[in-house]
């Protein structure tokens, strides 16, 4: 029986040997029972033995040997806890009324989802159909809050609810990993995460998204097409690529989204959106090989949602680029060394080669200009054919790259700071922007193009409208900041047009943002 633990059935019936990992496995629904089964007694007995024996163990010993000893021992709890993954319910928020969460779901239908590049994609018959799972329904009316009017405080009980739900349900039964249904519920919620500045929201938000990665990256994994039981399926279990690959195409969207707006690297590499066997494959590999790889103009006729995700992979390489190779570069020019460490740099500088291959240097100017060429030849071939909102994007990843330190701008200006680490401002992380932005002229032009893109005469604006109208308007704010008086770049009241243009817009790290354009008015 144990034995049968990490073996798959083939589509005949037969056992056969099953990867553990993540990626290729295929969900059982006993995956959860097997993960909490009890160990057993004689085991753990045994453990405590063998660790009260080990003079290793001698600090620990010395821990429970002190005046706490008896709340150590002693176990009297005042109620039973609830076992996990009941235990996520015991502070469940309360959500609206069925009929609320029709009238948002429609509101989502009607306003949110013809809206949202991307998303639009997903035929809506699909999320709205009777048999969609709760966190579905959730996800739909959290955004849904957004077009009504008044809901807006609503959508953050619900957002945490399906995230709730989405982990009891995985907890209880994996087999919902093979399900779009989850890949496109969370995209919805990470929308919501990605657009947040709460710092709990921030944290869940990374948490739940490694759950759904690794379903996501399932359906992009090279055996996606060796394997049918590791496919994703529909309601009745048939296999749906077509909504598979409109949910997964949203979900990276949002994910180069969360990482610029968190600060944090970037979890689905742009290799693994060009894997041959991928369900996106086609016309996004053609457009990336032609004008990242090959440096010339890609096909022209072409599908809006495939440019999109041209840039957005474009994208997501410049962040790469601002994360990775910028910042080993910027570390190596760190100037808080000793004196004897500098004079010995000084002396190695006589004979260093800027050039020299696989350098951080070297390899930072070499991504910086292919990726250069990349954006020049994706706006001279799409650039005349999109609509405004798209035009901004493709203004922000030129104005990011022209300014690879453009994520410590927030940590400067005070906003919620990033994830894991200690980013208070300090005089290196000023240093390193101060420098790039004494040439940052072709930022400058940049972000006065994207705010002259921004449209907010909608009730939904694009989702990726307050992260780079924010960072613009920091560009500018440093800028004049560094040259103050005649001859500078204007005055520091300019932030008033950014300031007016977050405020029309109703995700809720607007409200945030708005605040520290205000105290930078001030």
């Amino acid at each position: 029986m144990g034995d049968e633990n990490w073996l798959g059935r083939d589509p005949s019936g037969t056992l056969q040997e099953e990867s553990t990992w993540p990626a290729e496995r295929t969900p059982g629904r006993l995956d959860a029972e097997r993960a909490h089964r009890p160990l057993d007694s004689s085991f753990v007995h045994s453990f405590k033995l063998a660790l009260a024996n080990d003079q290793a163990a001698g600090a620990t010993i010395n821990y429970v040997n002190d005046a706490n000893e008896g709340s150590i021992y002693v176990s009297n709890p005042g109620s039973p806890r609830l076992p996990y993954p009941l235990m996520l319910f015991s502070h469940f928020p309360s959500v609206p009324s069925e009929e609320t969460l029709r009238l948002l779901v429609n509101e989502f239908s009607e306003k949110v989802h013809p809206r949202i590049t991307l998303l639009r994609s997903i035929p809506i018959e699909t999320l709205t159909h009777d048999k969609v799972p709760k966190y579905l329904t959730l996800a739909m009316a959290c955004l849904g809050c957004f077009a009504a009017e008044g809901m807006s405080s609503t959508a953050e009980n619900m957002w945490w609810a399906a995230n709730f739900l989405i982990t009891a349900t995985l907890e209880v039964d994996n087999r919902e990993a093979r399900k779009a249904d989850l890949i496109s519920a969370w995209a919805m919620l990470e929308t919501y995460g990605a657009l947040s500045a709460d710092m709990s929201i921030w944290h869940r938000t990374n948490i739940t998204h490694g759950y759904v990665e690794t379903a996501a990256r399932r359906l992009l994994s090279p055996s996606f097409n060796k394997s049918e039981p590791s496919r994703p399926v529909d309601r009745e279990g048939r296999t749906d690529d077509k909504y598979s690959c409109s949910a997964v195409s949203y979900f990276v969207l949002i994910d180069v989204l969360r990482s610029i707006h968190y600060g944090l690297p970037s979890t689905l590499s742009v290799f693994e959106l060009l894997t041959p066997t991928t369900l996106l494959n086609g016309e996004l590999n053609s457009i990336y090989s032609c004008i990242v790889l090959d440096s010339r103009l890609p096909l022209s006729d072409v599908s809006t949602d495939s440019t999109v995700l041209a840039l957005v992979s474009i994208l997501t390489d410049i962040h790469t680029l601002s994360t990775v190779f910028h910042t080993l570069e910027a570390e190596n020019s760190r100037p808080d060394k000793t004196d004897l460490t500098l004079q010995a740099d000084r002396e190695f500088s006589v004979f260093h080669n800027p050039y020299l291959p696989f350098s951080p240097a070297n390899e930072n100017r070499r991504l910086n200009q292919k990726l250069h060429k990349a954006l020049d030849l994706w706006g001279e071939r799409y650039l005349g054919r999109i609509s405004k909102d798209i035009v901004a994007l493709f203004y922000f990843s030129k104005m990011y790259l022209s300014l690879p330190s453009l994520r410590l701008l927030p940590i400067m200006a005070g906003y919620t700071p990033g994830l894991f680490k200690d980013q208070a401002a300090n005089s290196y992380v000023m240093r390193v922007v101060d420098s790039e932005l004494c040439d940052g002229s072709e930022a400058l032009k940049n972000a006065w193009i994207i705010l002259e893109n921004i449209e907010t005469s909608e009730d939904v604006t694009p989702v990726w409208f307050p992260v780079i109208l924010f960072y613009a308007s920091l560009v500018v704010w440093r800028m004049i900041s560094l040259q103050p008086g005649p001859g500078s770049y204007g005055s520091i009241r300019v932030l008033h047009l950014f300031k007016s243009e977050l405020e029309k817009m109703k995700w809720p790290c607007c409200g945030t943002m708005v605040k520290v354009l205000e105290s930078l008015l001030e």
